[in-house]
């Protein structure tokens, strides 16, 4: 005999706790701010490529990395749409957010470690 107990916030409406209620709002929120900034480095980088014509600049792996980090939250949000409904959320979703996350995360270092070693100055 097995038993499933899920506990209701907001009238029955989801499975969030009340610390978790406002993760799906924040996370639309940086979405929205992550996008417009992928949006702002594309751009940037289209101008710059028009007048250098050279991909040999840091907007490349910026633009990878901020992608990264926009898939990532997409999948965070699609995570905790399942969770609101049926109280455990999609594994695949949340594994693939975290290891977008981390991709992103490396990515932005490796960009930051090369740039601090002269990078931009000797190449």
């Amino acid at each position: 005999m097995t038993h499933e107990v899920h506990i209701v916030t907001d009238k029955g409406l989801n499975e969030f706790s009340y610390e978790d209620e406002g993760q799906l709002s924040l996370h639309f929120f940086m979405l929205m701010l992550m996008g417009s900034l992928l949006g702002m480095m594309m751009k940037t980088f289209v101008r710059f490529y028009r007048v250098e014509k050279s991909l040999m600049a840091p907007h490349p792996i910026i633009v990878m990395a901020l992608f990264w980090q926009v898939v990532s939250i997409c999948l965070q949000m699609v995570h905790l749409w399942y969770y609101a409904s049926n109280g455990h959320g999609s594994t695949l979703a949340d594994v693939s957010s975290k290891l977008f996350h981390g991709l992103s995360e490396v990515t932005m270092s490796l960009l930051l470690v090369t740039m601090a070693s002269g990078w931009k100055l000797k190449y």
